[in-house]
C-alpha cells in the first residue's frame, strides 16, 4: 500500500479479509472487483460477487463499474462519479480519494490525511511533478501520456474531448516550463530585460519620498556646479 493512504484505511481494509488485497489502489481498484468485495462486506445480500469479472480488460472494468453504479444509485449513496471514472482509467489520486470517501461513508469516521499528501481534484500528476527537481520532471510528451489515458479515448473517442484534454495538459506544461525558467535563471542563462535593468532601487525604510527628492536635487545641483 502506498504511503499516502491513511493508516485508518489500511487497518480497515485488512479487517475486511478481501480475496485480493489492495496493495496499490490505483491498479487494484481499477477493474472494480476489489471495490465490489468492499461493498459485499457491508451489503452481502445485495452484492453478488459472481456477477463481477476479475479481469483487466476495459470491457470487464466497464461491466463491473456499471453494476456498482447501479447499486450506488439504488441505495442513493453519496459517492462521487468523478472518483469512480478516475479509478476506472487509473488516474492519479482517483482510487485513493474513492477509498477515503467510501471509508467515511461506511464507517462514519473521517480518516486523518497528512497535509503534505493532499491531492488536487483534477486527477493529474502535476502535484507530484512540482515536488521533483526541475531536471527530473516529465517533458510534454510524457505529461500527455501520463494524464491522457488510452482508456479515456476508447470510452469517449470524440475529437472535441481529445482536443480539450490535450490543450489543458499542454497549457499546464507550458506554464510549468515558464515557472522553471524564472526560478532557475542561472541554469537557463536568462538576461534581465531593459525594463528590469532600469528599475530604481526601492526607498530605504528609514526615509521618505520627500527626503529622497531633496537629496537627489542636491546631488544634481552639485554635479552641475562642478561642470
Amino acid at each position: 500500500m502506498v504511503a499516502r493512504t491513511a493508516r485508518e484505511i489500511l487497518r480497515w481494509l485488512e479487517s475486511l479479509y478481501l480475496t485480493y488485497p489492495i496493495v496499490v489502489p490505483k491498479w487494484d481498484l481499477s477493474n472494480g472487483y476489489a471495490y465490489a468485495e468492499i461493498l459485499h462486506a457491508y451489503f452481502p445480500n445485495e452484492i453478488n460477487l459472481f456477477a463481477f469479472i476479475n479481469g483487466r480488460s476495459l470491457n470487464s472494468r466497464l461491466l463491473n463499474w456499471a453494476l456498482i453504479k447501479q447499486f450506488i444509485a439504488k441505495k442513493n449513496l453519496p459517492i462521487s462519479n468523478d472518483f469512480i471514472d478516475a479509478t476506472i482509467h487509473g488516474k492519479d489520486s482517483g482510487a485513493e480519494q474513492l477509498l477515503e470517501q467510501t471509508y467515511e461513508l461506511l464507517t462514519n469516521k473521517k480518516p486523518f490525511i497528512d497535509p503534505s499528501c493532499e491531492r488536487p481534484n483534477d486527477f493529474s500528476d502535476n502535484f507530484y511533478q512540482q515536488n521533483l527537481n526541475y531536471f527530473e520532471r516529465s517533458h510534454t510528451s510524457k505529461s500527455l501520456k501520463n494524464n491522457l489515458k488510452a482508456t479515456e479515448l476508447l470510452t469517449d473517442p470524440s475529437n472535441a474531448y481529445r482536443t480539450k484534454r490535450s490543450a489543458n495538459i499542454l497549457d499546464q506544461s507550458k506554464l510549468d516550463r515558464e515557472k522553471t525558467r524564472i526560478d532557475n535563471p542561472e541554469r537557463f542563462d536568462i538576461k534581465p530585460t531593459l525594463a528590469e535593468r532600469c528599475l530604481r532601487k526601492p526607498l530605504r525604510p528609514d526615509s521618505n519620498a520627500q527626503d529622497w527628492y531633496i537629496r537627489s536635487f542636491e546631488s544634481r545641483a552639485r554635479l552641475i556646479s562642478h561642470t
